[in-house]
């Protein structure tokens, strides 16, 4: 029965309930007064991924393994169970759109319903000029004048609606709102005000691609099309260099081997090493605090930098053909705890191949780093790929410490991501599973290209959600330790030649 106005009225015996995708699913059942067990039949699921699981491949994964396993079995081996889901795909390759294609998953009938079938004929001059401008014309401080501007706009639709809706064709034509004339009109009006990639996620359920460098690999494709066979360094690698991230409560490092043609070759870890493969920084189970315990934040930090820097730096890497190779150089993150990073390599022993690393996001409207005036007894890259200086620290003596580009390295990263394992310059992970490490190179930021007084630049900045992105961070520093040996350049600058004097000719005849 059900209650309409305190009323009961009769029911069909339909059995209702609601439940969350991550909650306690797994065999739900009813039991009725006659003792029979009644398990679900229909299944409605409603937005299956939030935005932040949507950018993690690892979260996607979940989903579909709890969509595939829990929910789908919820009506048992005797009777099939009908089920729909609505939902918006809000990045590509997120687990709606994986659901939508049909290749991956034949066992669902996917239909993506744009809120605009086509768009206008006049879609480049009247709307997103002319009337987008009118939209847009108001003044931010006056908060009655937003409401101006966008009734000058209505009535430029009105005069202009015939020509302005040519070719638009929308999907559910009763869909605007109170201050609107139509559904066409409601969808110009989100692009206008919401941007281009809320429209076509939110209202087309097609996501434009983050960033502006498309050639880019998601993580995904990483774990997919990078992942090799090898367990040890291959034979041509010649060059060790490694990086260390400092946070509170865990260090990240990567070492990368590095071939005379520059592919590079990672490993990777934590410190404290983690039991669990996949886990995020901010709910790791085993901290530096845990792991040193009754020591002062900044002693701790001290203590477990010095301990990871004497296991990496004593370490023998060893090669397919059976050589071993000790590290050439190796950097730690100087943004926190610059105090306790400097005096636990002074303490290591190898200070005069280990230095503090401070990245620096250079843009396009900034003085390149290479370009900049050069200071006294400086070191500086001859590798145009990848810009980075090396200097005495005022500060503390016996310590030299480094500056690079981060904007050039994690764009000279993903295109070695991109480049076809085997050729030069290409970049190839260890036999096994790594989609949270690939999630740290590929989901964690995104690029824009920008143009500015010194030239194009792409800058990369942090996914919304603040995801992960410390492999990211070590992996760019590995690259800039293997630089900074002077034993490898993927594209070495060419030097001026010195001016010679001419050489008088003399004659003794």
């Amino acid at each position: 029965s059900i209650k309409i106005d305190d009323e009961w009225t009769a029911g069909s015996g339909c059995i209702v309930t609601a439940r969350g995708l991550t909650g306690r699913i797994r065999g739900m059942a009813h039991k009725r007064p006659d003792g029979t067990k009644q398990r679900p039949d229909f299944v409605i699921i409603d937005d299956c991924q939030t935005d932040m699981s949507a950018m993690s491949p690892a979260q996607c994964t979940k989903r579909l393994s709890l969509i595939r396993k829990g929910v789908l079995r919820l009506g048992g081996h005797q009777a099939a169970l009908a089920a729909v889901m609505n939902a918006t795909v809000i990045m590509e390759d997120d687990a709606v759109d994986q659901l939508a294609d049909h290749v991956k998953h034949p066992e669902w009938e996917g239909l993506r319903i744009p809120m605009l079938k086509s768009d206008a004929t006049a879609h480049d001059t009247l709307w997103l000029e002319e009337y987008a401008e009118i939209r847009r014309t108001y003044d931010p401080e006056d908060p009655h004048d937003r409401k101006r501007a966008i009734a000058d706009s209505n009535k430029f639709y009105k005069k202009n609606r015939k020509a302005m809706d040519k070719g638009a064709e929308a999907t559910w034509n009763e869909c605007y709102g109170d201050d609107e004339f139509s559904a066409i009109q409601h969808a110009y009006n989100i692009r206008i005000d919401d941007g281009e990639d809320v429209f076509a996620s939110e209202c087309q359920n097609q996501p434009i691609r983050m960033g502006d460098n498309s050639e880019f690999l998601t993580a995904s494709e990483v774990n997919r099309d990078r992942v090799g066979t090898w367990v040890d360094f291959p034979a041509e690698v010649t060059t060790i260099g490694f990086h260390i991230d400092v946070m509170k409560r865990a260090l990240y490092w990567t070492v990368i081997g590095v071939t005379d043609d520059f592919r590079l070759f990672p490993v990777y870890g934590t410190y404290p090493e983690q039991r669990q493969k996949s886990f995020d920084y901010r709910t790791i189970r085993k901290s530096i605090q845990q792991t040193h315990r009754g020591l002062s934040e900044e002693r701790a930090v001290q203590k477990a930098i010095e301990m990871l820097l004497s296991d990496l730096c004593n370490r023998s890497w060893k090669r397919q053909d059976g050589v071993e190779l000790g590290f050439d150089i190796g950097l730690v993150d100087g943004g926190y705890q610059i105090g306790s990073v400097k005096t636990a390599i002074l303490n290591s022993g190898f200070a005069r191949r280990v230095f503090p690393l401070f990245g620096r996001g250079v843009k396009a409207g900034d003085v390149p780093m290479l370009q900049r005036q050069k200071k006294k007894n400086e070191l500086r890259s001859t590798d145009g790929a990848l810009p980075w200086t090396l200097a005495a620290d005022k500060s503390v003596k016996g310590i030299r410490t480094a500056f690079n580009d981060t904007n050039a390295t994690k764009t000279f990263l993903h295109r070695r991501l991109a480049t076809d394992a085997g050729r030069g310059g290409s970049f190839e992970l260890p036999k096994g599973d790594h989609r949270r490490y690939c999630e740290h190179l590929s989901s964690s930021e995104y690029s824009t290209e920008t143009s500015g007084p010194h030239g194009t630049c792409t800058e990369w900045r942090m996914m919304p959600g603040q995801p992960d992105n410390h492999w990211l961070d070590t992996t760019c520093g590995a690259i800039i330790a293997a630089s900074i040996s002077g034993k490898v350049a993927f594209n070495r600058a060419v030097q001026p030649q010195a001016k010679t004097k001419r050489q008088r000719k003399v004659s003794y005849l």
